[in-house]
């Protein structure tokens, strides 16, 4: 007695794709047939794969094009060079995985962060790749959730992983651009006044704002800048910052 076959929505909407893809001399019942066979046990679907110099295709799609079962286009083409997954869905909670995304071990430090850079299969499941010899089994990868943390001063949507810089102190109490890079954890309560896209941005503001030059640098700075003849706004703002550069590298 064959085994009763209980349809999920997902199921449905893949088999009237399957059927209208099938060949026009086959009919339903052996249409069905061959895709009951088709249904694999693993714990991951594929959804997407790419070929080298092409984007995303749909798996579903493309398999059923050349191939009678979607294993056997698996082990056939996804094993020659050139092709690879690009994006699968976990089973048991319908995560849904993609290279680029960003990642960590369930059991794992959570600033841990890595970044998919492939998958493999192996049995029944899959391994998600983040470098070229090091991965994670399907079921201790937890995608990490982007979500912004803060906006610098200058601008620039802050999330966890992004780099960006910081106006801190040095061992002497000097101003000093700082790089940086935003917490997957809890993160860190940070005065965003002080954080900028770029060390350019950040340094800029070290120059305008840093309380440190006594009243006698001012004088000198004055004395040494302020020329005779008249000078542009603009041409006296530049030497004066290049002056105080070049007085914070003494």
């Amino acid at each position: 007695m064959e085994k009763e076959f209980n349809w999920t929505d997902d199921q449905v909407i893949k088999f009237t794709r399957f059927f209208n893809n099938s060949s026009e001399f086959e009919n339903l019942a052996d249409s069905l047939k061959r895709f009951k066979s088709s249904l694999n046990q693993n714990d991951y679907d594929i959804l997407s794969v790419r070929r080298n110099g092409f984007g995303d295709m749909d798996y579903e799609t493309i398999w059923q094009l050349f191939y009678p079962t979607r294993e056997k286009w698996a082990n056939e083409v996804l094993a020659s060079p050139g092709w690879y997954i690009s994006k699968i869905q976990r089973r048991t909670d319908g995560e849904v995985f993609t290279i680029g995304d960003k990642i960590r071990h369930k059991y794992h430090n959570s600033d841990d962060v890595k970044t998919i850079t492939g998958f493999r299969r192996v049995g029944d499941t899959i391994m998600v790749g983040y470098s070229d010899t090091a991965a994670y089994w399907l079921k201790n990868a937890v995608k990490v959730k982007r979500e912004k943390l803060f906006t610098t001063h200058d601008g620039k949507d802050i999330y966890p992983g992004d780099s960006f810089w910081k106006v801190g102190n040095d061992k002497n109490g000097r101003w000093k651009a700082m790089p940086m890079t935003a917490s997957f954890g809890r993160g860190e309560i940070i005065d965003t006044r002080r954080t900028f896209s770029s060390e350019q941005f950040a340094n800029d503001y070290i120059i305008w704002n840093e309380p440190v030059l006594p009243l006698k640098l001012v004088i000198a700075m004055v004395a040494d800048i302020v020329p005779t003849s008249r000078e542009s706004h603009g041409n006296l703002l530049n030497a004066l910052k290049k002056w105080i550069q070049n007085e914070r590298t003494k």
